[in-house]
């Protein structure tokens, strides 16, 4: 952090109509610019309040999942975990996954949804908006359409079945994020996808 101290000198002049002299500034007043602050984390916190996962929104996007952690850079490479390598490649469908050049995953955004399919397009985690009648929430569904829980709005995050995410009011990101159905490097690349504008990752 830096200091910047500004200390003044005014001599006492007289004053025929007897106004006061300016004040001199006392010794040791200063003003301190502020400290840079960097990119606020998403954090995935669980039932007894530990992180999880968390994320955040820079480039190269820095994301943690239940412990495995993720560089996630420019394209094509998108983060290398101890010897194995994660792809990205972008496609009508969405972005498909590939671990060592085997596709594992496709990230499906919309409008109003976010999934994670396999390879084959089998659903395996989706989070939906609700309609207007449940405004503030998304549901998040197994491949086979069972709501498995739902996303919620509140003053301390978004409740996701009982965790907690805080950081963000993006409620498809944090029902992904949140979701164990989907393997962590997933979910990671997933919210960078997510967080970090499409020209800037992958």
């Amino acid at each position: 952090m830096y200091l910047v101290c500004c200390l003044s000198a005014l001599a006492l002049l007289p004053s025929c109509q007897g106004s006061p002299s300016p004040r001199k500034q006392d010794e040791g007043e200063r003003t301190a610019t502020p400290a840079s602050i960097g990119p606020a984390a998403i954090e995935v916190h669980d039932a007894k309040g530990a992180v999880t996962a968390k994320v955040t929104a820079e480039l190269p996007c820095r994301a943690s999942v239940d412990g495995i952690e993720l560089v996630v850079g420019a394209r094509p490479v998108v983060a290398t975990v101890g010897g194995t390598q994660w792809t990205g490649h972008d496609d009508n469908g969405g972005t498909l996954i590939k671990r060592d050049g085997e596709p594992v995953a496709r990230i499906a955004p919309s409008t109003n949804a976010l999934g994670v399919f396999d390879p084959n397009g089998i659903g395996i985690v989706r989070a939906m908006l609700a309609d207007d009648t449940a405004p503030g929430t998304a549901r998040v569904v197994s491949g086979r359409g069972v709501v498995l829980r739902t996303a919620t709005r509140t003053p301390s995050g978004i409740a996701v079945g009982d965790r907690t995410v805080t950081g963000t009011d993006d409620l498809l990101l944090a029902a992904v994020l949140a979701a164990p159905e989907a393997r962590p490097e997933v979910r990671a690349l997933a919210a960078c996808l997510r967080v970090v504008p499409g020209d800037k990752v992958l």
